[in-house]
Formats: C-alpha cells, sequence, structure tokens
C-alpha cells in the first residue's frame, strides 16, 4: 500500500495528509494596474530569490505558483489562434474570463466525461463558453517525482462574460461549488486552480525555477497582467499534492492559521444553515490547508455577502482592537465590536499570518494581529506597490524606492489601482467602516441599543436553596456532594488556593501520577483531556507579556446575524436582539440568575442527569432526549440553553457528566444548522479548575457556571500567613474576585499555548486530544483525536456508582491515591543500589567544596559491584510490577524467533552509554552548580553527552580556546593544573571534565554567545518542554545568584523570564534559519529539535527532518521542569510513547527516517524502558529525572524555590551526590539492555529500532475494565522497522546538509568572507573587506565569529584588531548573527529579520547611502523584525526604521535606531536601547533589567509603555554623557538625518528633557525606595 492511501487508511497513529505549510509570498502592482509583462516578470523574480524559503524533497520543491491579472490581448489572441467557438467575433473590449483545471485522473475517458460536465455546468449562464485551451507545458522541466503526479490534463477554459463582470463572477463563484459537488458525486479528480473573469492561476508542485520553466506562458513577453501575486511552499510532508499548491483563487498565505479548527467547525456549522443552501451544502472544501479554508471564507464575504476585499480581510483577521482604541479610532473599535458579537469565530481567524490577496483591482499586504510573518514592502518613483516576505527581492535600484516599510501587528498595506493610491491601514480602515456604516447604519448605536451589560457579580440563594436542598435530602455535607461529583481533598484545596493567591499555585518536577485512563479513582472526564499546544509550525504566545492582545470578551443571546429569520417552527418574527456582554466566558450565581429574569434572552434549561439505576441504557437515551429538546427549544424561539446538572445527586439521579452533555447538544446543533441561533451556558459541579472551563469552552461552550466550585468558597477562607503566620480572613467576595481572576488567568494561559489570543477563536475548536476515549463517547463529542481508544458510556455508569458509594460510606473528603512513578520506595530503591558503589560525600571530606566531584582513587571492587546488581534487580522490579502507570505498561516484548546470543557478543555496556544514552536537558538555575556539573562530569567520563539545559554554563567548564589572550584561562589553568582529576578529561588540562556537550539553545537565549556554541558537540533548538509545553518559564530572582547572573548575563535577584516561542521562530521555515544560523557558526556541527508529544507530531518530525536537523528529541507529559503552574505538568502534550511512535511512522511514510536520529525522553527508568522505546523506534534515549535521584533527589517538587534539601536545585542545602553515582546508574541500566537484546538473539541496539512487531498488549490480570479498552493496536507496524526499511519504504538520501539545502559550504557569501579573512584571522591582524550580498546570502559573519572564538575566545581578536567587512545589497535573514569582538560588519542596504542576532561583541551596522541618494521624505524600513535578539554584548546601528521587537531579550549589547516597531525591548535584561524617532506601542513588556532612551519630542512614550512591566522618567545628567557620543558615532556609521537634527540641537533637547528614559517597574521602585530612606516618606 502507498503512503497516503496508508494514512488515509487510519491505522497509524500518524494520520495527517495535508502537513503544515510555511512560505515565501509577495506581490506587485502597477500603477492604475497598467497592464505590463514587467508585473509579471519582477514576481516571477522575486520568487526565483525567495526559494531558499520553500521546502523541496529531492530535486521536487513543495510547490509553486503565481497568480495575476487575466492578460485579455494575449488570451484574446490565444482564443483566435486556437479557433476557437466564437473566437473571430471577439472585440477589444469584449472581457474574457478563465477557467483553470488539472485534470487529474489518468483514465482518458474521466477526463472526457470531466470536460463535458464543466461545459454542462457553465453553460447557459452570463458567460459565452469560447473553448479549451491546452497550458504549454514542459515536462523535462519536472524531476521525477513532481512528475509521476503531473495532472493528466492541465487546461484552460475560455469564455467571455456577456454581462456585468460582478455578476459573472458571483455566477462563476456558485458554479465552482456546484462542480466541486459534482466532480465529487461522479468519482472524478479535477481541481480548479481559478475560474474568474479577474483572474488567472499557474501553479504546481515546483521549486520556483522549475515553475518558470515549465508553464512557458509566464517568459511569454505577450502576457500583461496589472497585478500578480506569488508563492513558494514549505510543506512538512513529501506527498506529492499539486492542489496544495498557491495561491489560490484569491489569496496566498505565510504562517499557520492557529484558529483554524475553531473557523471551520464555524463556518460549517454556518454554511449548513444557510437558506437557500451553497450548492454542495459546505461551504468549504475538505482536505485543503488552512490557507485554503481562508481563501474560500474571504471569497464567500466577497461573492455573497459583497463586501470589499479589503473589508472581507480585516474584519475576519482583525488587529488588537480592544486595548488600541486609540490607535484605530472609535468608529473602528465600534465596528470590530458588532463583529466580534454578530459573527464570533467567523471572523476571528488567528495565527501567524503574512497575507497576500488580489481581487484583480486591489493587491493587499496584511500581518495577524501579532505580527509573527514579515511582510516587507517598498514603492518606486512610478508608484509601484512591491510587497513580499523579503526585502530586496524584486530586482529594484535602491535609489528609485521613495518609500519603505515592515508590516507591524495588525497592519496592512494596499493598492488601489482604480485611484493609483497606495494605503496604510488606516486609510484602508477608513474605507471598510464606512463601506459597513452604509450597510448598517450608524454602528455605535446599534451596540449601544443590542448589548446589555451584565451588572451582577456575585453568589446568589437560588444556587444555595438547590444544592441546600439537595444536601437535606441527602443528609449530607457539602464534602459528600463534592466526591459525588467527582472531586478530591487536593481539588479543593487548589480552588481554595487559587482564590487566595488569584492565580495557580506553583510547582516543579513532572507529573509522575498514573495517566488518567489507569487512575483508579475515577476521574471526570476534563482530565482524560491533553491539550494541544503550539510547536514549530506556529508558536504560542506570552498570555501575561503579551496580554494586551488578548481577550475573553463574550456575548451571550441573541445576535444580529440570524435576525430577521422567522422562527422555523412557527413561522412568526423573533425576539428582538439582545445580547449580554461578559468580560469573559465564567459565570457566577447572580449573572445566571440575571439571564434567567431577562425574558429578553428567552432562557431555558436542559436537564443533564440521568437515572443512575438505568445503566448505559439510560444514559444513553438521556443524551439523545438532550439533543431533541435542545432542537425544539431553539424552534420555539428560546435563544439561552442552560445544560444544567443542578439538580443531580437526588437519591437515583447523577449527573451526565458536562463535557458529554454539552458535546451532544453542540455537535447536534452544527450538524442542524442551528447552532448560531443559540448561546449554550454549562452549569455542572464537575468543575474544578481552569483545564475544565477550557475543555467546555473548546467544544462549543458559550459560558460556564461551576456552581459547584463557588460553593467550596461561599463562606469565604481563613488562613495562616506562610512568613507572619498571622490568620488572615478573606469575605466571599473578595474569594469570589480572586477565583475568578485565577480561573481567567488560566484560560488566558491555556489558548495562549496554541497562539490564541481571543476566546472567540477557542471557542469549538476542540483543541484537545482524548487519551482514553472509546467510540460510544465520540458519537457525542465530534470530531476530534482519541486514537488509543478506552471508556466507554458503561465506564461512565461505573464512575457515577463509584462516586456515589465513595459518597455514602465517607467521613471527609478522600484523597487521590494513585499510584506514582518515583515514589518513596521506588526513589530510595534507586539511590541505594548506586550508593553501593561510592558512598555519599561531604563538603569536609578529601576535595573540600569540590568533594562532591574528586574521582575515587580506585575503582569499586567486585563486592560492591555485586551488590548494586542486587538492589538495582530489586528496584527494577518495582517498576515491572507496578500497575499501569504509563503507555508502555500496557506493552509485553514477545518472542524474536531468533535464538539467543551470548551477553558477551551484545555491544559493551559503555559504547551503548555514549552512543545512545542522552543526559535531559536542565540548566544551570533549575539544578544548582553542585548537581549540574555531577551529571556532566558523569558523561563525560563515560563518553556520553549530557546537556546543558536553557541557562548556559560557566566559561570556565568550556575548553581553552587554542589561542587565547585573556588573562581569565590563565587562572582557569592554573586551577586545572593544581586538580588535574577534577577539572581536566583525561589529563588534558585544556579539555573540561564539566563540559556539557550538548548546548540547548532555547527562547530565553541565556548565556548564547559564538564561545558558547563553538563549545558544543552538539546544538539543540528546544521548542517546548514536556512538564509545561507551549510555556515559557521564569527564574525567580530570588533564585538568580551571583553565579547564574554571570552565566546568563543579568543582574542578580533579578527575574528572568524564558518566551513561550522563541522568537525568530513563528514557522518551520524560521526554525530552518536557526539551524542555517547553528550550522553556520560551527560547521559540521550537529543539531537537534526538542520536541513534546502532541497530537500531529508527525507532521512536526517531517518539517523538522526537512529543515535539516540531524536529531530529533521527543518527550512527554512526564517530563520535569524547573516551575509551572500545577495543572501545566498535568494537562498539556502527550505521552511519550505516543510521539515516538507517530514521529516513527510518519518520518518512515515520508522517506525521511534514515535522515535523522530519533531521541526520546520520557520517565525512562530502566532497561525494560529502553528496549520498548527503541522498539517503538527510539535511536537515543534521555535520562532525566532518574539522574537526579541517583545523585540523592528526594522528589519533594520544590525546585522553584530555593530550599531544596538535598541541594540539587538550589545550594542551601549539602549536597552528597557523586559522578560515580550516575555512572554506576547508567552502566548498570546499559547492562540490563544488553541481557535483554542477547535474550532476543540481538548483538546491537540499532537492530531492534522500529520493530514494533515484538510489541503485543498484555493480557494479563492487571489489565481489565477500562484499561483494557485501550487499543495499542496503531503503535504496532511491524514492517517499519529501521533494519532493511528502505526496501519496504524508499526513503530519501540525503548529504549530512538535511534536506533543505542548507549551503553552508564552500561557494556561500559566509564561506568567502570567511576564506578572504583567514589570514587576518591567523595573525590577529586588522583587515577591511568589500563583498556584493544578496537576500539568499543568510547569516553572514557567522563562521567568522565561530572561528575567532574557537581560537581567541569571548574576548576576539586581541589587541584591538578588528576585520571590518562592508556589504553593498539586500542582506539575507540574520546579517551579523552570533557577532563577536574583532568583526566590524556594515551592510549599504537593507535587511531581513534577525539582525545581530545574540552578537555577543563587534559592531553591526545596517544603513543607507542617505549621503548619495535623496529616499524621499519617508522614514524607510531598512531592517526587519527582531533586532539584536539575545545580544549580550556590541553595537548594533540601525541607520533607518527597526522592525519590531528591537533589542528582544538583550542583555548586554548598545542598540541604536531611528524608528522601531511593536514590544521593543521585550524581555531585556541588560544593555541600552536608544531610539531616536517613532515607537509602537507594549515597549518594555516583561523588561526586567537594562535601560530604554526614546527621543519623544511629542510626548507619546507614556502611552506606548507596556505599564505593567515598565515606567518612564526624566534622563539623568550622567546618562547625557554617553548619550550624545553614541548618538555622534551613529551619525558618522549610518548618515542619518535624524541623528544630525538630534545633534544639531542636543542642548536644546537635553534642556526641553525630549528624552525620555524607560525602566523596568521593579528597578524603578527599588531605586524610589532607596531616595526615601530616612526621610518621612521612607
Amino acid at each position: 500500500m502507498h503512503s497516503p492511501e496508508l494514512v488515509a487508511g487510519g491505522s497509524l497513529l500518524y494520520s495527517n495528509l495535508t502537513g503544515q505549510d510555511a512560505c515565501g509570498i509577495g506581490g506587485v502592482a502597477s500603477t492604475r494596474g497598467a497592464a505590463s509583462h514587467e508585473v509579471l516578470k519582477k514576481a516571477l523574480l522575486a520568487l526565483v530569490a525567495m526559494e531558499h524559503r520553500g521546502g523541496v524533497c529531492g530535486a521536487a520543491g513543495d510547490g509553486a505558483g503565481v497568480s495575476f491579472t487575466l492578460p485579455q490581448p494575449f488570451l484574446r489572441a490565444e482564443a483566435q489562434r486556437l479557433k476557437l467557438d466564437g473566437a473571430r467575433d471577439l472585440k477589444p473590449e469584449s472581457l474574457i474570463g478563465a477557467g483553470v483545471l488539472f485534470f487529474n485522473d489518468a483514465d482518458a475517458g474521466k477526463v472526457a466525461r470531466a470536460r463535458k460536465l464543466v461545459y454542462d455546468v457553465l453553460s447557459g449562464g452570463p458567460v459565452k463558453l469560447l473553448g479549451y485551451r491546452p497550458v504549454p507545458v514542459n515536462l523535462d522541466a519536472l524531476p521525477p517525482l513532481a512528475r509521476q503526479s503531473v495532472p493528466a490534463a492541465i487546461e484552460q477554459l475560455l469564455f467571455v462574460a456577456t454581462g456585468d463582470e460582478a455578476v459573472a463572477e458571483k455566477w462563476l463563484y456558485r458554479r465552482r461549488l456546484e462542480l466541486r459537488q459534482q466532480f465529487a458525486k461522479l468519482g472524478l479528480d479535477v481541481y480548479l486552480p481559478s475560474l474568474s473573469v479577474r483572474l488567472i492561476s499557474y501553479k504546481g508542485l515546483l521549486t520556483s525555477p522549475q515553475l518558470v520553466d515549465f508553464y512557458p506562458d509566464l517568459t511569454n513577453p505577450a502576457v500583461e497582467p496589472g497585478i500578480a501575486t506569488f508563492h513558494r511552499r514549505y510543506s512538512t510532508n513529501t506527498y506529492p499534492n499539486w492542489r496544495l499548491a498557491q495561491p489560490f483563487r484569491l489569496l496566498c498565505h505565510n504562517g499557520e492559521i492557529n484558529t483554524v479548527r475553531t473557523n471551520r467547525n464555524a463556518v460549517q456549522a454556518f454554511s449548513r444553515g444557510l437558506n437557500p443552501p451553497l450548492p454542495g451544502g459546505d461551504l468549504l472544501t475538505t482536505g485543503l490547508s488552512d490557507s485554503g479554508s481562508l481563501d474560500e471564507w474571504v471569497e464567500y464575504l466577497t461573492m455573497e455577502q459583497g463586501w470589499s476585499l479589503p473589508r472581507a480581510v480585516r474584519l475576519s483577521i482583525p488587529p488588537v482592537w480592544d486595548t488600541e482604541e486609540d490607535v484605530w479610532g472609535s468608529e473602528a473599535f465600534q465596528l470590530f465590536t458588532y463583529c466580534r458579537r454578530t459573527y464570533g469565530s467567523l471572523c476571528a481567524w488567528d495565527g501567524p499570518a503574512g497575507i497576500i490577496t488580489t481581487d484583480g483591482r486591489t493587491l493587499i499586504g496584511l500581518v495577524d494581529r501579532m505580527g509573527l510573518r514579515p511582510v516587507r514592502w517598498c514603492s518606486d518613483k512610478r508608484g509601484w506597490l512591491y510587497i513580499g516576505s523579503e526585502s530586496g527581492v524584486f530586482g529594484l535600484d535602491q535609489a528609485l524606492i521613495t518609500a519603505s516599510g515592515q508590516l507591524q501587528p495588525g497592519q496592512m498595506i494596499a493598492h488601489d489601482t482604480s485611484t493609483g493610491e497606495r494605503l496604510d491601514s488606516h486609510q484602508i480602515l477608513k474605507r471598510v467602516v464606512a463601506e459597513a456604516t452604509a450597510e448598517l447604519g450608524d454602528i455605535h448605536e446599534l451596540n449601544k441599543k443590542h448589548i446589555i451589560q451584565s451588572e451582577g457579580f456575585d453568589l446568589n440563594r437560588q444556587t444555595e436553596d438547590v444544592v441546600g436542598a439537595v444536601l437535606a435530602e441527602q443528609r449530607w455535607t457539602v464534602d459528600h456532594l463534592l466526591q459525588a461529583a467527582g472531586w478530591d481533598f487536593e481539588r479543593a484545596v487548589f480552588v481554595k488556593d487559587m482564590a487566595k493567591l488569584k492565580k495557580e499555585p506553583l510547582s516543579s518536577m513532572g507529573h509522575d501520577r498514573v495517566l488518567t485512563v489507569f487512575s483508579q479513582h475515577h476521574p471526570t472526564l476534563f482530565k482524560y483531556c491533553q491539550q494541544t499546544f503550539a510547536e514549530v509550525t506556529n508558536p504560542p504566545i506570552d498570555p501575561y507579556r503579551e496580554g494586551g492582545a488578548m481577550s475573553l470578551m463574550t456575548y451571550l443571546g441573541r445576535g444580529p446575524l440570524r435576525a430577521g429569520e422567522p422562527l422555523p417552527a412557527t413561522g412568526e418574527d423573533d425576539l428582538p436582539v439582545k445580547q449580554m456582554e461578559l468580560p469573559s466566558p465564567i459565570v457566577n450565581d447572580a449573572m445566571v440568575d440575571e439571564l434567567q429574569r431577562n425574558e429578553v434572552f428567552a432562557y431555558a434549561t436542559l436537564d443533564a442527569t440521568f437515572p443512575l439505576s438505568g445503566g448505559a441504557a439510560a444514559l444513553k437515551a438521556n443524551l439523545d432526549k438532550l439533543r431533541a429538546d435542545a432542537e425544539k427549544l431553539i424552534h420555539d424561539g428560546h435563544h439561552v440553553l442552560c445544560v444544567s446538572d443542578r439538580l443531580s445527586c437526588k437519591k437515583g439521579i447523577d449527573p451526565i457528566p458536562s463535557l458529554l452533555a454539552l458535546g451532544a447538544v453542540h455537535t447536534h446543533l452544527c450538524r442542524q444548522g442551528l447552532r448560531d441561533r443559540c448561546s449554550l451556558v454549562i452549569q455542572a459541579g464537575d468543575i474544578q479548575e481552569g483545564h475544565d472551563i477550557a475543555v467546555l469552552v473548546a467544544f462549543g461552550a458559550d459560558a460556564v457556571h461551576p456552581y459547584l466550585m463557588l460553593r467550596l468558597i461561599r463562606d469565604g477562607i481563613t488562613y495562616k500567613h506562610p512568613e507572619s503566620k498571622q490568620d488572615i480572613t478573606l469575605s466571599p467576595r473578595d474569594c469570589l474576585e480572586g477565583l475568578f481572576e485565577a480561573l481567567e488567568d488560566s484560560l488566558k494561559k491555556i489558548i495562549s499555548k496554541m497562539g490564541i489570543t481571543t476566546i472567540e477563536g477557542y471557542r469549538g475548536a476542540m483543541l484537545f486530544e482524548a487519551v482514553g476515549f472509546g467510540p460510544e463517547l465520540m458519537e457525542y463529542l465530534g470530531d476530534f483525536p482519541s486514537r488509543v481508544g478506552g471508556l466507554s458510556l458503561q465506564d461512565l455508569v461505573d464512575d457515577c456508582d463509584w462516586r456515589v458509594k465513595q459518597a455514602e460510606k465517607m467521613q471527609v473528603l478522600g484523597r487521590n491515591r494513585d499510584y506514582h512513578a518515583f515514589n518513596a520506595k521506588v526513589r530510595m530503591a534507586l539511590r541505594d543500589a548506586v550508593k553501593e558503589i561510592h558512598p555519599e560525600t561531604h563538603v569536609n571530606d578529601n576535595g573540600g567544596e569540590m568533594a562532591y566531584t574528586v574521582p575515587p582513587p580506585t575503582p569499586a571492587d567486585a563486592a560492591s559491584q555485586q551488590k548494586l546488581e542486587v538492589r538495582y534487580g530489586k528496584f527494577t522490579k518495582m517498576i515491572a510490577d507496578r500497575p499501569p502507570t504509563v503507555l508502555r505498561d500496557l506493552f509485553k516484548v514477545g518472542d524474536s524467533g531468533k535464538p539467543a546470543v551470548q551477553v558477551a557478543d551484545v555491544m559493551p555496556a559503555a559504547e551503548l552509554v555514549a552512543n545512545h544514552f542522552r543526559g535531559a536537558a536542565m540548566s544551570h538555575g533549575a539544578l544548582s552548580g553542585n548537581s549540574h556539573m555531577t551529571l556532566a562530569a558523569a558523561f563525560n567520563e563515560l563518553g556520553g553527552t549530557s546537556n546543558s539545559g536553557e541557562g548556559g554554563e560557566f566559561r570556565w567548564r568550556n575548553d581553552v580556546p587554542e589561542r587565547y589572550w585573556a588573562t581569565y584561562w590563565d587562572a582557569v589553568l592554573a586551577k586545572r593544573k593544581q586538580q588535574p582529576a577534577v577539572y581536566a578529561i583525561d589529563g588534558d588540562i585544556r579539555k573540561s571534565r564539566f563540559r556539557s556537550r550538548i548546548r540547548q539553545v532555547a527562547s530565553g537565549r541565556f548565556g548564547v554567545d559564538a564561545e558558547y556554541l563553538v563549545n558544543a558537540d552538539e546544538l539543540q533548538i528546544k521548542m517546548a518542554q514536556g512538564a509545561k509545553p507551549g510555556e515559557g518559564g521564569q527564574l525567580m530572582g530570588k533564585k538568580v545568584t551571583r553565579e547564574i547572573a554571570d552565566i546568563r548575563f543579568a543582574k542578580p535577584g533579578t527575574d528572568l523570564i524564558s518566551p513561550p516561542p522563541h522568537h525568530d521562530i513563528y514557522s518551520i521555515e524560521d526554525l530552518a534559519q536557526l539551524i542555517y544560523d547553528l550550522k553556520t557558526v560551527k560547521p559540521g556541527v550537529k543539531v537537534s529539535v526538542k520536541l513534546v508529544a502532541v497530537e500531529n507530531i508527525g507532521t512536526i518530525a517531517c518539517g523538522v527532518a526537512k529543515a535539516g536537523a540531524d536529531v530529533i528529541e521527543i518527550d512527554g507529559i512526564d517530563g520535569g521542569t524547573g516551575a509551572a503552574m500545577v495543572s501545566s505538568k498535568e494537562h498539556a502534550g502527550l505521552p511519550s510513547e505516543m510521539g515516538l511512535a507517530e514521529a516513527h511512522q510518519a518520518l518512515v511514510l515520508n522517506g525521511l527516517r534514515t535522515t535523522v536520529k530519533l531521541r526520546v525522553g520520557g520517565g525512562i527508568k530502566t532497561g525494560a524502558d529502553v528496549l520498548k522505546y527503541a522498539l517503538f523506534g527510539a535511536d537515543e534515549f534521555v535520562f532525566g529525572q532518574a539522574l537526579m535521584v541517583s545523585v540523592g533527589c528526594i522528589v519533594c517538587k520544590s525546585c522553584h524555590i530555593p530550599n531544596c534539601p538535598t541541594g540539587i536545585t538550589s545550594n542551601q542545602a549539602e549536597y552528597n551526590g557523586h559522578p560515580e553515582h550516575t555512572k554506576a546508574y547508567l552502566l548498570t541500566v546499559a547492562e540490563e539492555v544488553r541481557t535483554l537484546l542477547a535474550g532476543l538473539g540481538f548483538t546491537h541496539i540499532s537492530q531492534v529500532t522500529g520493530m514494533s512487531g515484538l510489541l503485543s498488549k498484555r493480557t494479563d490480570d492487571a489489565i481489565s475494565g477500562r484499561i483494557s479498552r485501550v487499543d495499542v493496536s496503531k503503535f504496532i507496524r511491524p514492517d517499519m522497522a529501521v533494519v532493511g526499511l528502505n526496501d519496504r519504504y524508499p526513503q530519501v538520501t540525503f548529504d549530512a546538509a538535511g534536506v533543505c539545502d542548507l549551503g553552508t559550504g564552500r561557494g556561500t557569501l559566509n564561506q568567502r568572507v570567511l576564506e578572504a579573512a583567514e589570514d587576518a584571522i591567523d595573525a590577529a591582524a586588522d583587515a577591511s573587506l568589500v563583498f556584493k550580498i544578496r537576500n539568499s546570502d543568510r547569516s553572514v559573519g557567522a563562521t567568522v565569529s565561530g572561528r575567532i572564538a574557537k581560537l581567541y575566545g569571548r574576548e576576539g581578536l586581541p589587541h584591538g584588531r578588528k576585520i571590518k567587512v562592508r556589504f553593498d545589497g539586500e542582506a539575507g535573514q540574520s546579517f551579523g548573527v552570533w557577532c563577536i569582538n574583532g568583526l566590524d560588519l556594515e551592510l549599504r542596504g537593507f535587511a531581513q529579520d534577525g539582525v545581530a542576532k545574540g552578537i555577543s561583541g563587534g559592531v553591526v551596522t545596517v544603513t543607507l547611502d542617505y549621503r548619495g541618494t535623496d529616499y524621499g521624505t519617508e522614514l524607510l524600513s531598512v531592517a526587519g523584525n527582531n533586532v539584536a535578539f539575545g545580544a549580550t554584548d556590541g553595537k548594533v546601528f540601525i541607520g533607518g526604521r527597526a522592525g519590531h521587537r528591537l533589542g528582544i531579550r538583550n542583555s548586554g549589547a548598545t542598540i541604536v535606531a531611528e524608528a522601531a516597531g511593536k514590544y521593543a525591548c521585550e524581555y531585556m535584561t541588560r544593555g541600552r536601547v536608544l531610539i531616536l524617532g517613532p515607537i509602537e506601542n507594549e515597549i518594555g513588556s516583561g523588561m526586567t533589567g537594562g535601560e530604554l532612551f526614546v527621543f519623544d519630542p511629542k510626548n507619546e512614550v507614556p502611552g506606548k509603555l507596556h505599564s505593567k512591566s515598565v515606567t518612564f522618567g526624566d534622563v539623568p545628567h550622567a546618562d547625557y554623557e554617553w548619550i550624545h557620543p553614541i548618538v555622534d558615532e551613529y551619525y558618522r556609521r549610518t548618515g542619518s538625518r535624524q541623528a544630525e537634527h538630534i545633534l544639531r540641537n542636543f542642548a536644546d533637547i537635553r534642556r526641553s528633557r525630549r528624552i525620555r528614559k524607560v525602566l523596568p517597574l521593579a528597578v524603578a521602585r527599588a531605586m524610589e525606595d532607596f531616595k526615601t530612606v530616612g526621610t518621612n516618606a521612607g
């Protein structure tokens, strides 16, 4: 069976045929749309120039295409040349249209039937058919893969519009939907890339150069469009699919729509309610990408609703408007409010989106509300508009450019060819508002008329009366009711903690409790649902530092969308439009009471209970009744339906799980086209935390009333302050406010993990995977993943029965006593075993403060080794005999059919550890320096590799630079000479015993510079963390000691924040760029990418492999962390077994498995774990928590605070670990693996990789009940063993550079610069070089920086020597990345994103030749986003406008720019930034250190700051003393006219205090406290 058919068959964990996209995009429009072949020529030139943004697999491209306005004279001539019917009668004014058709069926008969069907459907309307034109193609331009899948015929059906163009276009739209339906019905494989009187499309499964060669039309000078758009695709799979190439009919898209499930579900429900219905019933085409779905929605709005294209894209992809009314204006604010409450999820398309779109009249560029994709634009002296993912791709003379820019978050740019105007965001929005107002009238008045503000926020008697009646009838307490509803003691305490803290409490380590489906405590359904999160192909966002972009605003009641439609049941008019506006979907007792009392909401209750005695049949019957009752209530005119279990727990009556009840109603109403006629409120007692509320919203709830949770705090809370020990009492109102704040905080955190910013973008998305739901539940819950089966309706009845029985016999609320993987007995067994090899160390032992690392004088004797083996045997027996805890516990390893071999013939244990075992990434910060170095020393002595984690390392732990000149290294060598056994490896004092060979590059970039990178044997990009995927991290200031501050380039006591995403990775091609950055700084280094198991991890893994990664690491939900909110550890991500098996299957089927190594981490403890993971497909194995336990960790989960009792995570307590402990553990695990392999008849671990056929499901007594219903069949693929894989699934063969050509070798500009500078580097001499540069020259300067760091260390070239390199042209991405002392890079031209990323010294300058050319009056955008991301030192000068996030995570560099976009200085910890002109909003978000100075003549700075992070003040005298010299240097380097003005008027500017100083709030408060000491105020 071919791979796509196998995937579609549903027998695998991997199930994604479409994949995810990233790409390069662009468009060109001539003034007034004048027809010119140059328009197309420029578009194709730019497309080829951005080839590096596309994906390839072998020689085949992932897709490329162009779309442009119909070249009327050319098509008219072609019709006449072909003597088509009626062509002789064509006149110059005739409006010719064309439909492009891909006939994919190889059967000539099917193609003929399809041609006739198209002709029949398109006959008789406002068009006159001329006939088919075969599109000329050059098949020799195609590589084999693309040629195998090329359509059997590519033709254009030409026709003439006989009436109004708009009428014809709408008619053609409906006919296309009709053809789609007919093709599917008749089994014909035909695709229409375009069918229009305005636009025509040329695209295919091609690279950019192949596209030009394949379609001769594109180079025909007679093809003269006025507008052209283009797209180069990067796909995360290798399946040939011509229809996924872009542009689509109206737009092309770079990025990923995070909300696409919400949007598709909403559009599907909406289209089923249309009257009259669209042809085929559904608006969206199945199997299309997210970009294709967005295109079809925008097309619907323009064709059927009559919206202009600017209105359709602006309202579908709105900017951040809730908190930026001052930016967009009050009229726009009212329009967006109207749109949100009217269209909800239909107009909430959100996620990384660079959009280029045209309707043939207007060319538009747009970026999403967070600005997560690059869109650059420029205009020349002719007034032409050029838009693209990169600047400098259109081959323009820089002297001809009069304006340029980079779209900031939420911004648009457009060229209206009807007027010849270039329109900015505000001009476009003004037109959109005018258009909507003309249609709707005064929108502000409409909002005031329709919206009712909720007045209730309290606990009231109604719920108390109902609950009280149940308690009286049952003679229960509230605790009994909680137990019956599925609560336990920990959950109740958790709620009270949230009310006290106004947020979720923190914890650490991982979640080592049994998988929910294995629990013996019958948890609620919410606990089976694992949150999906954004990873690689799209980024999560920071809900705290970027919370201004987020909104939970919710509307309940009848909206305007269906206003005016008669009731289905009576035909009478409905109630007036009235909606309650709520700040979030969480409602309290008073709000529900208000909904009930106000008749205009037409509130009705659905009873979500069932008689327990009736069993599963009664549960099913009541679920079906819920559906029928809901439909009837809507037909009767009700607009707010409350699904409630509040009457449950009476004798014999039990609640239907609220998730199941909601799912039953929501999915039914969607299928009936009724969902948008009502709001659904869930009133349930089983809601225990923010995660539960997020699940309900994701499954369709408009609002959630957790009445039993609120009952917990009804009487207020009294508790002791943890430090003062004083009693503190919170009133019920205080508790309610605190709890709501915590729940809303949790909800924002959860939706932000998917990169979603608004609740309407999350509602109905079902962004979860169920680990344990069987088909009976899925029938009611809808279409979302549940790949391992599980619970039946009878299991839910058993849950209810168990809970009620527990309640009836309980004295106090019970605790969850489920098994913990690292319980005290297991932990002690491992620690006791390794102590047999080496006793615990103490500071006063020989060796002093380094006693914990001093090697033993002699190896352990045989007796000690035997004791170790005995104790380790007891440890492994505990693991083997435990109740099912993780998924691999369901599997047993069978007989291989081979004779056993001698253990002596199996690979040595030392080789297994060195080549296949890896240390988990645990930072110096999460761990103490003692334990961090212990683990590194253990692996180094075994020849293995430990992982630094994301926090950097002490410099002295590096190897000594080959030609160091700094005195720092003299001191290091002196210490190594004194104790070589402690500090050196193998007696070589230049080689460090404590160097982590895997160096991690994470989102915070702490400690990352050229020296850090060149000291790695492997560089790892951390995309997520197993214990809290989709979230960032924060090392509390109280844990930031001086040593940690030094390593991370920060100040002691300063909070250090790791953002949720890498701010240079918002899509898969961004990851490819970072891999390229790392491979250029140290050519030949291996790069691994760390992922966390999530639904669709297989697709992500394929994209990562194509991006050039050498190793893909997959962790699971049992990963660890230094600090995380409690729910994050429990509910996000998937078991590592699922992630590994899916990734292995996906890589196999996409032909990529042999190009990468698969590494897995996930609670590995024993050799049996290693073997099972190998059978699932792993090559390498990561040990984490077990290593910590080996050196003394007692898993007390206090890592987030500095009081670890064993000194593992902080230095307060004495540390007793030793490298010998870890070595003993690793070698003993390896010996166990050897024994297991020998028993199976194998001699090497690689011989069993992927041999899942050896696994089968256990059938013993422990696997019973619901556990027995877990389906593991999708894990087992005997034909996917790596040995001999190419014979069964042909694998692509590539060189070591990876699937995408990384271009890190000879011939690149990087290499040419290194060759030219090599003698100067070697001799430590000055040099001056000049090169031409173009946008495909990426990461320029990195290789030279790496060479300097390798030879001389961080200090760079000695004696102040400099290698000065000037570049003329347009630089590619990451210009000046990793720049180091001694390197001075200057660019005269435009640069892309990532300028001076990771700079640790030297100078990087980007500017234009202002002295020689007049660029007009507009401030030009010369550098892209994320300038100086993660900088630690050096200077960066931007002679113009920089994009958004200038200076993000700066921790030491000095940066000067004329202007900056949104989020400047985000997460900054040290250094200085000076902005000499305009800034955007959210400046300084997450800034905890450093200084920002802004020239502010218009007093705009106060309103532009992120007020929760920073404040402003006047500049003190001392700062002016350095500002003037740096501005002077900036002027000399850039020629900036703004700098010239400031220097000329510096005295006046200083006197009038026009420069503002921006400081972190914590710093400003500390300064204020210092000032007030000794005064009355103090």
